[in-house]
């Protein structure tokens, strides 16, 4: 009676172990065709429930249409999942605007990390990521994080002076190989 206990837990284990190895995590069946995960504009970054381990593959492509700015300013723009396509040289009090950005690329751009402490990248229409760090996938938009003046913003300084205005959403799907 004991051999076949652990021969039973013993199959069981192994199953498990196979089913896990094949994407890092239990979420075999919610990944093999990708998950589709919504990033609200006006949140600084949206959590996709995607664990990801060093040496795994992510591929993200997104659609969807977002505005950083307020109606009737010099920021009121519809974009796509690749932004302006630039940082644009906005003043401030007859001066340059000193803001500063996530990623440098594009403003309003889809933007991912890896990590609450994670380096943000672009991602724009599409990208793939070879994760070199662990940690969940947090999507964002490419808003800035600094007031005109260069200062970086607290999260609830950010919410309230460079968030708060956003509009719109982006729909990514994301693999993880």
């Amino acid at each position: 009676m004991q051999k076949e206990l652990y021969l039973i837990l013993g199959l069981l284990c192994l199953s498990v172990g196979g089913f896990s190895l094949y994407n890092g995590d239990m979420s075999f069946a919610s990944m093999s065709s990708g998950k589709s995960v919504t990033v609200n504009s006006a949140v600084i970054w949206n959590h996709t429930g995607i664990s990801v381990v060093p040496g795994k593959t992510v591929n993200i492509k997104a659609t969807g249409q977002i505005n950083v700015g307020s109606p009737g300013d010099g920021s009121d723009k519809w974009v796509g999942p690749d932004g302006w396509g630039n940082i644009p040289a906005f003043t401030c009090n007859g001066k340059p605007c000193l803001y500063k950005y996530a990623v440098s690329d594009s403003l309003g751009s889809l933007i991912g990390k890896i990590g609450t402490n994670g380096r943000p990248f672009h991602v724009g229409t599409s990208t793939t990521v070879n994760a070199s760090e662990s940690g969940e996938l947090l999507l964002g938009v490419n808003d800035g994080i600094s007031d005109w003046n260069g200062r970086i913003l607290s999260e609830s300084e950010l919410l309230s002076l460079m968030y708060f205005n956003n509009r719109g959403t982006f729909n990514a799907t994301v693999e993880v190989k």
